[in-house]
């Protein structure tokens, strides 16, 4: 696992648990291109274990948020779509042989949604537009469509991204997900953007990432370099270890 150039990216106050992800093999590799589009990480998304590169030096853009979990219940709708979530999670993991979604793990509802109360205090806008990188069964990406907010979830997985859209549906949610990629073979893409969507990857107001510990450093940095100004990035690591970042001017 990578770690942070000094006095490039600070780390923010959390509380740390033993990480749930298995750790990725990485092979290194730089390229120096602009930002991708989403429809230029939705041709990127084939999943053919794409490599991890190493992220060119970046400029100190990222701001921690000073961010605590409070011990707050959520309403009786909220707790609902946790629970149905928990449920169609354990269910998909449970698949063997060919039906196996590999590496599936999930975001804990409970703490996704005090993650996403966390850091209100320091939005801009009453009504952000959210992007869930790797948003999976689609729990977080839901739980922020409950805020109001404007949600595109990224899924590489195609039956992921239909259940994520089946979860929405079933508690009248209003998102999109995408079936795409945010992993380095799309960061990295070197043709120009054209995007018919009108937005990019970094074009969010909030992106949130359940982040494999082999990528932890390059998407943040990523988020570093080419993020808008005001942008926050949620970084969830398992466990309680929720750390929050803001892009500077």
């Amino acid at each position: 696992e990578s770690r942070s150039p000094p006095n490039l990216i600070k780390s923010p106050i959390s509380i740390r648990l033993q990480n749930t992800k298995p750790n990725q093999q990485s092979a290194h590799r730089t390229r120096t291109i602009p930002a991708p589009s989403l429809d230029e990480a939705c041709r990127e998304c084939p999943n053919n274990g794409v490599s991890i590169p190493v992220l060119v030096p970046t400029m100190p853009r990222l701001e921690p948020l000073n961010i605590r979990l409070s011990d707050e219940t959520p309403e009786k709708r909220v707790s609902k779509l946790i629970s149905d979530a928990a449920v169609r999670a354990d269910k998909l993991q449970q698949l063997t042989g060919d039906h196996r979604i590999p590496a599936l793990v999930t975001s804990d509802g409970l703490i996704a949604w005090r993650f996403l109360q966390a850091i209100k205090p320091h939005l801009r806008t009453r009504r952000p537009s959210f992007c869930e990188w790797g948003s999976g069964l689609g729990i977080v990406s839901c739980l922020a469509g409950f805020e109001g907010w404007t949600v595109t979830g990224l899924e590489i997985e195609p039956r992921l991204v239909e259940a994520a859209r089946e979860l929405a549906v079933a508690h009248q949610i209003d998102l999109r997900i995408r079936e795409a990629s945010y992993k380095p073979g799309a960061i990295y893409d070197n043709t120009p953007p054209e995007d018919g969507f009108g937005v990019g990857i970094f074009d969010f107001d909030i992106i949130y990432i359940y982040a494999w510990p082999a990528e932890r450093e390059l998407v943040t940095k990523s988020v570093a370099r080419f993020g808008r100004p005001g942008t926050i990035f949620m970084r969830y690591g398992g466990g309680i270890t929720c750390e929050a970042f803001q892009v500077l001017e």
